[in-house]
């Protein structure tokens, strides 16, 4: 096959396929940075009783977490994104100085 001589129809491919995602990034938002790119913490946490999703985001936002984000995977599984934590939040304060653990 003659792929040098058939070049413009492949740039004219090419175009096709590459115009419709770069219009659909400049139309939406773009894309959803994820955890990687906007700091904070995951955690998957099992338990061993079955414990409800809305009881999780109430436990969390008494432990200082209103907008950490409780997703259910399965039966006892959750998995939990919390923002991340700066030198004024009193999460960030170092172990042994008055903070008490608690158990969510």
């Amino acid at each position: 096959m003659n792929f040098v001589g058939k070049r413009g129809w492949f740039y004219l491919f090419s175009l096709a396929v590459i115009l419709p995602g770069v219009v659909f990034l400049i139309i939406t938002p773009g894309l959803n940075p994820g955890i990687d790119f906007t700091g904070g913490s995951t955690l998957t946490l099992e338990f061993q009783n079955n414990v409800g999703q809305a009881e999780l985001r109430t436990q969390l936002a008494s432990a200082g977490h209103p907008d950490a984000t409780v997703q259910k995977l399965g039966d006892r599984t959750f998995f939990i994104r919390t923002k991340e934590l700066t030198d004024d939040d009193p999460q960030t304060e170092e172990p042994g100085d008055g903070t008490k653990p608690r158990l969510i």
